[in-house]
This record gives C-alpha cells, structure tokens and sequence, in this order.
C-alpha cells in the first residue's frame, strides 16, 4: 500500500514541476498575466506536497524524525498554503478580467496569511503541544481553511463567468468547476470514512482525495497549456523600451499587443492568445496609433526602432 501512494505521490510532483515550468514558459509565449499567478499558485500546491509527503513516509515507517522534520513542514506550510491561497484568488480575478482593487488585494494578502500561519501551527503543534495537536486535527481547521478558499474561487468564476470571453478558456474554467464540485464532495466523505470502523487503509491512513484532486487538475491543465503553446509563432520579437512605454503612456496590456504585432499576429491571432475579443484587440491597437501618432504597423515599428 505504501508502494502506491509512494508512486503517487512521484507522479504529482513531476506533474506538478511539469505544470510549473510549462505554464512559466507560456506566460510569456501567450502573454497571459494569469499564467504568473497560475504557476505560483501550483508551486504553492507543490510544496504542500512535499509537507504531506514528508508525514505520509515518517507514519509509515512508524517513527519520529524530531523537531528538524516539524520545523521543514511548518516553513513548507507557511509558504505552500500562502501561495496556493494568494495566487488562486488573483488568477482567477484575472481570468474574469476584474478590475483591480488595492482594497481587494489587501483582504486576499491577509486570507493568505491567516491560512498560511493556520498551517504552520498546525505542523508544529504537533511536535510543540500534542493535545492541541490532536484538537485542530479533529477539527480539520486547516482543511475547511482550503476548502473555503476554492469555494470562494469557484463562486468568482461562476459570478464572472459571463465575462469569459474565449470559448476554450470558458471549456477549462468548466471543467475545473465541475471538478472542484466533485472535490468538495469527496474530500469531507474521506473524513467520515476515516472514522469508519474496518474502513479500507488506503482511505484511512492516506489523503488519496487531495492526491486525485491535484494530479487531476494538473493533467487537464496541462493539456489546455499545451493546446496554445504548441501553437506556431510569426516573425521576431520585438522589445519596448522603457523610453517609448514612458513617453507615450503605454498600458501593459498595450504592451503586450505591440510586441504581438511585431512578430506578425493578426487582431484574430492577437484576440486567440490573449483571451480576449477581436474588437477589443481593434480598440486597442486604436488607442496605440492615437498615442504615438502613427497611422500603421509599420510605422509604429518604425518609430520603436528609431527610439531604441
């Protein structure tokens, strides 16, 4: 049984470094700022793996590696669940193109922190105060913490959904909807049957939901990253310098664009990498020529070189 969950575990780390360096790299191929938040947000994930990991193998070969271990698990926890909490909820704002708040981003930054430091003393709990060790694990604090941050992420995406204006982003954020519906079922009936006398112990000794739960989502992940990353390229990039964005007041998302046009999208091609209409590409590039005072592509590419 150990073999198993050891062979799952392997699997979801690679799958889950995979998806990381991926959705890195894409970030910068399909100029998707949500891709940044997405691959802090899986790194996050990753190193909570590696916490649950460490636990799994010292329980199974029923032994205590001491403070060292305790102390590595609540550093792990602090970070992984401050940045899958963080990165989650600011990945999935941009997904449904909210407006940016400093307010919003404020109330995210402390829900992060709380649930990260929850996980911490949590981990060291059990090393520092084994009773109260034993009441948050009965009362799966930390676990509702989680559960009710994709609740919450899921509840942004239904509420913005309507705001998704790509048909194959609009299939991905579906399927992870009705993926974390499932999840959110199976995750507490594994906690009952963890209770449940004679229950097999695969279900009671392992978290087998948050295994299936996170290679899951990452294999369907990656096979949408892959669909656009795969997806042929046009033309040399071009770079802007901090000269021309200054003096002309360029936004990052008309950044993004030059440098598209550059390497020879069209507003489609544009619009498809982006996740965004082809009209608001069209307004966009508007309001470019209006700011530099060109009338084309080609004289916009004129004037970036002639300012290099």
């Amino acid at each position: 049984m150990l073999h198993l969950v050891v062979v799952a575990y392997v699997a979801c780390f690679a799958a889950g470094v995979t998806l990381i360096v991926v959705s890195g790299l894409a970030s910068r191929h399909l100029a998707l700022p949500a891709l940044r938040s997405f691959s802090l947000m899986w790194s996050g994930a990753t190193l909570i793996l590696v916490v649950e990991a460490a636990k799994t193998y010292e329980s199974a070969v029923g032994s205590d590696f001491g403070a060292g271990l305790h102390v590595m698990a609540a550093i792990l926890s602090l970070l992984g669940n401050f940045a899958l909490c963080r990165w989650l909820l600011s990945a999935v704002l941009q997904v449904v193109r909210a407006e940016p708040s400093r307010r919003r981003d404020l109330l995210l930054f402390l829900l992060a922190a709380a649930v990260a430091v929850l996980g911490a003393v949590r981990e060291m709990s059990f090393y520092l105060w084994p009773r109260l060790g034993e009441i948050l694990l009965a009362w799966q604090v930390l676990f509702a913490a989680l559960i009710v941050v994709h609740l919450l992420a899921g509840v942004i995406l239904l509420a913005g959904f309507a705001r998704i204006q790509h048909a194959r982003l609009e299939l991905i954020i579906r399927s992870f909807l009705v993926y974390l519906g499932v999840f959110v079922v199976l995750a507490p009936a594994q906690i009952v049957v963890q209770h449940v006398p004679g229950a097999p112990p695969l279900l009671r000794d392992y978290p087998v939901d948050e295994l299936l739960y996170y290679l899951g989502f990452v294999v369907m992940s990656l096979f949408f990253l892959a669909r656009y990353f795969s997806q042929p390229t046009e033309g040399e990039a071009i770079s802007l310098s901090g000269e021309f964005v200054q003096r002309f007041g360029i936004s990052n998302r008309e950044r993004d664009i030059i440098e598209m046009m550059g390497r020879g999208f069209s507003n489609n091609a544009i619009a498809e990498k982006l996740f965004i209409s082809t009209t608001t590409v069209k307004n966009h590039v508007y309001h470019i020529y209006r700011k530099t005072g060109v009338g084309n592509k080609i004289q916009l590419i004129n004037l970036i070189n002639s300012l290099k």
